[in-house]
């Protein structure tokens, strides 16, 4: 082989591994995501259970990562008193070095509730991007302090493990058989 054609064959291949990247090659060198375990609540759409707005009320879907610990209150009284489940107790559990969460909520109107729950593991999209598969169940009985309300909200936590933390994502909702996509909505870091 000439010294010519040795370094085009060496450039080509250079460029090729930089393009497999590009494409998606860093899927190989990140780190797993494995769903740990998930905290949800439905509730009335009236009573807010994120200090913070994770949305607009007419957005189904909304949600942010949390990947540091918050330095101020992330739920409201009415997520604290609840009862049904315990929200801040996953926040104060978490190691963030090789953890992060997804608080979400998923508005609907009462006889159409569900739960929402991670379908498969997650997986890297981009450098810091993250792909969450999410399904939706059937809600049984509601309270009776339910009943009258015209719509609810699902307010959930799912923690996830992994080196790395995402910065965005984009989850991907399906419905319970998994047949079909409910809905797409983009995931922030704050």
């Amino acid at each position: 082989m000439k010294r010519r054609d040795f370094l085009t064959g060496g450039a080509a291949i250079v460029c090729g591994t930089g393009v497999a990247n590009a494409a998606g090659g860093w899927n190989t060198v990140q780190p797993q995501i494995e769903p740990e375990s998930g905290v949800g609540s439905i509730h009335r759409s009236s009573t807010q259970y994120v200090v913070d707005d994770l949305g607009t009320t007419d957005q189904v879907f909304s949600g942010r990562f949390i990947t540091e610990p918050p330095e101020r209150r992330v739920f409201t009284d009415a997520a604290v008193n609840d009862g049904s489940e315990t929200f801040q107790q996953p926040i104060e559990v978490t190691n963030f070095d090789t953890e992060f969460l997804l608080l979400f909520e998923a508005r609907m109107a009462t006889e159409d509730r569900f739960g929402v729950y991670s379908r498969f593991s997650p997986e890297w999209i981009g450098w810091r991007t993250v792909s969450l598969p999410l399904s939706t169940h059937p809600w049984g009985e509601i309270g009776p302090e339910h009943s009258d309300a015209e719509a609810l909200v699902y307010t959930g936590l799912m923690r996830f493990s992994s080196d790395a933390t995402p910065s965005s994502g984009r989850a991907v909702v399906y419905n319970s058989e998994g047949t079909a996509i409910r809905k797409r909505f983009s995931i922030s870091s704050h």
